[in-house]
């Protein structure tokens, strides 16, 4: 790559033209030759209007292109990367459903298998992110585009419904937005480049994170029981399942749910009829798994409240195993009795 810096377009010929002819002198002196119909340039200038410089390489002209790609970030004459970034999203995004097949919700592989499957999409996904990180605060679209692609991949390390919000997506998956792992990579960078060196990248990352949870207007049951991000992906045992990530989002076999995607035609519950039955219903004041929670608070020697969750869950394996378990309980016998009702009575021969 060749880089030539001019206040005026002539200046800029001349630069570059003798630039690449010492360039091609020496490239043929070693006996190679340069291809210049591949050979591409892109101007950067504030300018709106501008002639069109007369650069050339063995005397033929360069085509001028609005962006090129060199070690696999494409560099646009806007300087705002967002080509590089849509480019990287779609990558991601195929490279996610590829990876997708292998991970269903049920029966697919456990949490810590699903992660290193997850980090291969977020390699290429922030690809280069310390070239183009500075961008994300003057494009808003660039954070859109990186945070929707990691989404999707996310979906499958939770094994989540597509519905959950973003906000509580990442919670869930214990993972930082993809803008923020982005800038955390540039803080690294950064560090490592400094003679000094002592700032640590990962702490302004959580900061941020957990400033956008305690705003964020959705994901609220999950901020209920999750409220401290740190503590949460902080942990060292408990992996997520298909019905532990219903029981936290609140998107699952619950009545309220249920409802609103229109699959019945009231959000009462159908063990006692309750008004709404959401996750916090069934699982904390339903009359019929008051057993089943008294025998969950005996084995956990606590409170089970949305208040304590949290708490006791990170308390010990012991502790989490338990939870796991009371909500598998729950969840199978609610899908298998759904799944009945939606079928109907059988027909009578």
């Amino acid at each position: 790559m060749v880089v030539v810096a001019a206040k005026t377009i002539p200046e800029l010929e001349v630069r570059a033209n003798r630039a690449l002819e010492q360039i091609a002198t020496a490239i043929s002196n070693l006996s190679l030759e340069i291809a210049a119909e591949k050979t591409e340039a892109v101007l950067f200038t504030y300018r709106y209007k501008y002639a069109i410089p007369d650069v050339r390489v063995c005397g033929k002209p360069i085509k001028l292109t609005d962006q090129l790609t060199y070690l696999g970030i494409v560099i646009d004459k806007s300087r705002l990367f967002k080509a590089h970034i849509k480019k990287a999203t779609e990558k991601a995004d195929r490279v996610g459903a590829s990876l997708a097949k292998l991970m269903p919700n049920v029966g697919g592989p456990r949490e810590a298998r699903r992660q290193l499957l997850a980090s291969v999409v977020h390699s290429v996904l922030l690809y280069g992110a310390p070239s183009w990180t500075h961008t994300l605060d003057v494009v808003p679209g660039n954070v859109k585009l990186l945070n929707r692609s990691q989404r999707k991949v996310l979906l499958r390390k939770t094994c989540a419904y597509r519905t959950v919000s973003e906000a509580a997506m990442n919670v869930l998956a214990g993972t930082p937005q993809a803008d923020l792992l982005a800038r955390e990579r540039e803080a690294e960078y950064s560090r490592r480049r400094s003679s000094i060196g002592t700032t640590v990248a990962s702490y302004p990352t959580l900061a941020a994170w957990q400033r956008r949870w305690d705003t964020s207007e959705t994901g609220r049951w999950t901020r209920t029981l999750i409220p401290n991000v740190s503590s949460w992906t902080g942990r060292r045992f408990g992996e997520l399942n298909y019905h532990l990530s219903q029981f936290l989002s609140g998107h699952g076999c619950f009545g309220t749910y249920l409802y609103k995607i229109q699959k019945v035609e009231t959000a009462e519950c159908v063990d006692c009829g309750a008004v709404m039955d959401n996750a916090e219903h069934a699982f904390f004041s339903c009359d019929r798994w008051w057993r089943q929670r008294r025998e969950l608070e005996g084995s956990i020697n606590n409170d089970f409240t949305p208040q304590t969750f949290c708490g006791v869950m990170l308390e010990s394996m012991h502790n989490w195993l338990a939870v796991s378990k009371y909500v598998d309980l729950i969840l199978a016998i609610r899908e298998k009795e759904e799944r009945e009702r939606q079928r109907g009575p059988p027909d009578v021969l």
